[in-house]
């Protein structure tokens, strides 16, 4: 019995140009699909809101093992008008702080001297405690902000105008 070995260029391994060009296209596709979901710009907004609250929670847990250890809020926190806010980043009110705490020994010397504070308030109410607040970036920050419904003073409730909530700010504490 004799074998005839015929080549048959049919069974060639490879693809062709056309089935190529679908795969990248489903790639494209997903690749878009993916990015839109994540959001970059979000993600970004929303990683500057963590720092601003974790820096308003640090500076505001100062200031609280200040009142414990002194008796009394920083100097520059006691000429605060009571419920008023005023921005940390107008004179020296921040720098005074800052000050008074490190020299007490509450805060680490510099530790909060890269933390950019110039969109926050601080607010003493009349029963001398603090809280710190700002007005979020993030689209999550700021639903989280709308549900809690409060203004930069931590107590005044947002305004409601004909499309949404204004002026709801994230406040420290909680």
């Amino acid at each position: 019995m004799k074998m005839i070995i015929r080549q048959d260029h049919s069974t060639e391994k490879g693809f062709t140009l056309m089935e190529l060009l679908i795969v990248i296209v489903i790639i494209g596709i997903l690749a878009v699909a993916v990015l839109a979901a994540l959001n970059p710009l979000e993600q970004i907004r929303r990683a500057t809101d963590s720092g601003k609250k974790a820096n308003s929670r640090e500076l505001l847990d100062s200031i609280d093992r200040y009142t414990a250890s002194q008796g009394a809020l920083p100097v520059d926190v006691n000429t605060l008008v009571d419920n008023t806010p005023t921005s940390l980043a107008t004179g020296t009110t921040l720098a005074d702080i800052l000050s008074a705490l490190e020299t007490a020994m509450e805060i680490k010397s510099g530790a909060l001297s890269g933390a950019d504070f110039t969109a926050h308030y601080i607010t003493k109410h009349d029963d001398d405690s603090v809280c710190i607040s700002f007005m979020p970036e993030s689209d999550k920050f700021q639903t989280d902000a709308d549900a809690s419904g409060l203004q930069a003073d931590c107590e005044t409730t947002c305004v409601e105008d004909a499309d949404d909530l204004t002026d709801c700010h994230t406040c420290v504490p909680e």
